[in-house]
């Protein structure tokens, strides 16, 4: 393939948007970065992390760092592990301290490549503290890394009121905090331990985001469960309006679950589900705390016109609770099975009418637009033509969506070729392009469980994660909005610029300052 040779099309003056891509097992590769960034990447390297064994330039626009050991390995020790985690937290800190903000972690190959970071270089505020981040590990425990000592005793708390099990241990790693839960929570298939470890998380997210930790991001660094990355924030307001969040739950092959959702988040995922799926639903019933809507076919293990149907669904869903005042915040894997999907965390907002599309990387070769304007679709075809250098092969409507085929790979077996690097670089310009009509992306996230299975070669998933853009410049209340509702967020006329943080959350009582 072409890819092989050609260099990167190289980073035009000014552009503002930056990837680091982590490769299995010890690459850090990074795009359109200039030198002042790489150096810093290189000095945050140094200082927490084992030595780099090799640096090289990649295709022209492109920088690699070969670290000594194996810091991106699933089978590495927990000291590795823990590691390999604070060096994330540390680039995470070091590059939002010079302006360089993450704007989303996305999966983009099919196998090999790990984590794609996306930045945006805007004006920031230095963080005053370094960033922290909790572990999901194996298949009981949860790590707690970077954070103060003063708040060990506070995640014991939080853990033992949402862990029914209660705790099977507590120790100190040197200076992270790990607590090891009874059961198995990170690999249970269903039933109660299932829901309730979705009811942890959601619990540490909301009470980190009290005590004004933000959560910054969520990234697979070793090919298994995601990494929580948090930014605390002093200069938060503390007036206690912040409102419990929820979560959706992605299970089997059709079931979609709310748990631990008010009443009027339920009628409205029942209400999309009747307008929007078009198969039907099968059944719903209250489980344990979720309530859970059996669809009908098989929208979590699709591939052709039905995994575009399950992502227009999506599209419609996050409007639709939009629309009553809940934004999605975020999508986490907490477990790295391949038949696995993301779980997505809600958090209040001002309710309103917002149109939301999504970008759907298919196969290793296809883009999608789902639920896109034609405008859109004009722009971003345009844009894909000028940037993908091995050309179009093919573009036509597929069921609800307008598809490319890319000549080339863009999404399958990671950079070995080349077309990965290629495939991230056509990314940012797209995005970009969508931040100049108004569109931002909101969410990167895995909404399929359909896998390859190779006798002669490891298993992979058919896709990767898909996009989820909503239109800025477009939101107004709706007609059915609650007049009582109070003014978060967009309401207070809070404008998004692209790649800041949507301001909704506010924290309550004031917190200390984390002591180090």
């Amino acid at each position: 393939m072409g890819g092989n040779q050609s260099n990167l099309i190289p980073m035009p003056f000014g552009f503002d948007y930056m990837t680091i891509a982590f490769r299995y097992t010890d690459r850090i590769r990074i795009y359109y970065a200039t030198d002042q960034e790489i150096n810093i990447v290189r000095e945050i390297i140094q200082r927490n992390w084992r030595g780099i064994q090799q640096e090289e330039l990649k295709l022209g626009s492109g920088y690699q760092f070969k670290l000594k050991d194996n810091p991106f390995a699933e089978y590495s020790s927990a000291a590795e592990a823990i590691e390999a985690r604070k060096l994330a937290c540390h680039l995470l800190y070091g590059l939002y301290n010079q302006g360089i903000k993450l704007l989303i972690s996305s999966d983009l190959t099919q196998t090999t490549d790990l984590a794609t970071w996306l930045f945006h270089r805007e004006q920031t505020v230095p963080a005053q503290f370094p960033f922290a981040c909790i572990g999901v590990s194996g298949y009981d425990k949860l790590q707690f890394i970077n954070f103060p000592q003063n708040m060990h005793s506070i995640f014991q708390d939080v853990v033992a009121r949402n862990w029914p099990q209660t705790i099977q241990e507590t120790k100190i790693i040197g200076d992270v905090y790990q607590i090891k839960l009874k059961g198995t929570p990170w690999s249970s298939m269903g039933g109660a331990e299932n829901i309730q470890s979705k009811t942890l998380i959601k619990a540490l997210l909301n009470d980190l985001e009290m005590r004004q930790w933000i959560l910054y991001g969520s990234s697979n660094l070793r090919g298994n469960a995601d990494t929580l990355f948090f930014r605390y924030d002093p200069s938060l307001p503390s007036d206690g309006s912040r409102l419990a969040g929820f979560v959706i739950s992605l299970n089997r092959n059709d079931r979609l679950r709310l748990i631990d959702a008010p009443p009027e988040s339920i009628e409205c995922a029942r209400s999309m589900v009747t307008q929007f799926w078009r198969r039907g639903l099968q059944q719903e019933k209250q489980k344990f705390n979720a309530y859970e809507f059996k669809m009908a076919g098989h929208p979590w293990w699709a591939d052709g016109e039905e995994a575009v149907d399950t992502r227009f669904f999506m599209c419609k869903l996050f409007e639709g609770l939009m629309s009553i005042g809940w934004r999605v915040q975020i999508a986490i894997d907490l477990t790295r099975k391949l038949n696995d999907k993301s779980v997505l965390t809600f958090q209040r907002c001002a309710p309103m009418s917002v149109p939301i599309f999504c970008l759907s990387l298919n196969w290793t070769d296809k883009i999608r637009f789902i639920n896109a304007p034609q405008n859109v679709v004009d722009a971003l075809t345009a844009e894909t033509k000028r940037v993908w250098l091995f050309g179009v092969a093919r573009e036509r409507m597929y069921g609800p969506s307008f598809e490319l085929k890319l000549n080339g790979n863009p999404w399958s077996y990671g950079m070995n070729g080349h077309d990965g690097a290629h495939g991230r670089v056509l990314l940012k310009y797209l995005i970009k392009t969508c931040a100049n009509m108004g569109w931002f992306v909101i969410l990167s996230a895995d909404v399929s469980a359909k896998f390859v299975h190779q006798d002669k070669g490891p298993d992979y998933p058919i896709d990767v994660h898909s996009l989820w853009f909503m239109r800025m410049d477009a939101m107004a209340p709706p007609p059915q909005a609650a007049s009582g509702m109070p003014p978060l967020g967009f309401a207070s006329g809070m404008q998004q610029q692209p790649g800041t943080t949507f301001g909704f959350s506010t924290a309550p009582p004031a917190y200390a300052p984390p002591a180090y």
